[in-house]
This record gives C-alpha cells, sequence and structure tokens, in this order.
C-alpha cells in the first residue's frame, strides 16, 4: 500500500495546500489573521464583507465544480472544499471577535467618559440611547460570532464523517480484493 492510498495521508496532503491557497488569497486580501488583530474598526468591517463575498462565492462555485468521478476527486470534494471553508470561517470569526473587542471596548469608554462631562440632560439622554445601540451592536455581533463557531464545529464535524467515510470506503476495496485473492486460491 502506497501512502497515497492511506486517507489520512491525503488529509494531510489536501489540508497543506488547501491551507497554502487560503492563506494566500488572505495575504493578497489583507485578511489574514495577523493581519486583523492589526485593523481598525473600518478596516474590519471592510475584511467581513471580503470574507463573506468570498464564502458566498465559495458555496456557489463548489456546487457547480466538475471534480469527475474519480477516487481523487471524491477525496477533495469529501476534505479539501470543507477545510477550506473551514478556514475561511475561521477567519471570520477572527475578524467578528476583533470588531467585538474593538467596538465594545473603545466606544462604549469614550461615550461613557463623554456623558460625565455632559450637562444638559437632553444629549446626555441621546448618549445613553449611543451605548444602548453599542451594546445592541456588540451583542449582535457576539451572537454572529457564535453562529460561525456553530457552522465551523459543524463542519468540522461533516469533515470527520467524511475522513472515516473514506477509511471504510478504503478498507472494504481492500477487503474486496483479499477476499477476490482468496476465492481465486
Amino acid at each position: 500500500m502506497s501512502q497515497f492510498d492511506d486517507p489520512k495521508f491525503l488529509y494531510e496532503l489536501n489540508s497543506a495546500f488547501t491551507k497554502k491557497f487560503v492563506y494566500d488569497y488572505l495575504n493578497q486580501h489583507k485578511i489574514h489573521p495577523d493581519q486583523v488583530r492589526t485593523q481598525s474598526s473600518v478596516e474590519l468591517r471592510e475584511s467581513l464583507v471580503k470574507v463573506d463575498r468570498f464564502l458566498a462565492a465559495f458555496e456557489e462555485r463548489s456546487k457547480t465544480i466538475d471534480l469527475g468521478k474519480s477516487q481523487d476527486a471524491a477525496d477533495l470534494r469529501a476534505l479539501a472544499l470543507p477545510m477550506l471553508k473551514s478556514s475561511l470561517l475561521s477567519v471570520k470569526r477572527a475578524i467578528l471577535a476583533e470588531l467585538e473587542s474593538l467596538s465594545s471596548v473603545q466606544k462604549i469608554e469614550s461615550i461613557q467618559d463623554l456623558i460625565t462631562q455632559v450637562t444638559d440632560e437632553r444629549i446626555r439622554s441621546k448618549l445613553h440611547d449611543e451605548i444602548n445601540e453599542l451594546r445592541d451592536d456588540s451583542e449582535h455581533l457576539r451572537e454572529l460570532s457564535q453562529e460561525v463557531e456553530k457552522d465551523k464545529d459543524k463542519l468540522d464535524l461533516e469533515t470527520k464523517i467524511s475522513l472515516e467515510r473514506l477509511n471504510t470506503e478504503n478498507f472494504e476495496r481492500r477487503s474486496r480484493v483479499w477476499f477476490s485473492l482468496l476465492e481465486r486460491e
């Protein structure tokens, strides 16, 4: 048995190629996790839009991509494509976490500082409304982050199931070969 018959080896190989492609794309579009950590909230929102567009294009393209009917194509569809999506969801989660962190801490602190300095009740009321809006926005980002985490966990589980299915199919193929050899003798 060669290493190319081993599903775990194929999984790791596809993983390496997929990660290189994804991280090259992320670097090119300035949405790599290391780049995200240094972005302002405006840049983070732009990055989130880029990732969402890439995910949408990926979803659309992965439905129509013709990989053929070979075992390698099945391996690619079962392993590499979900890993690509998983990587993108990880980046989206990182962006949402940074956005949540920036928006909830920086904006609320600066507005609270302003409120203490304002003597006009009408303006103070408006500022309180602004704080409530920021808290709602922060809660919304937190919920989005949790949804992305659930999607990623689900995708990771599906990938593990696909890997186990490939292992089982590979074992069944080898067993059939052995049984046919034994029947001949």
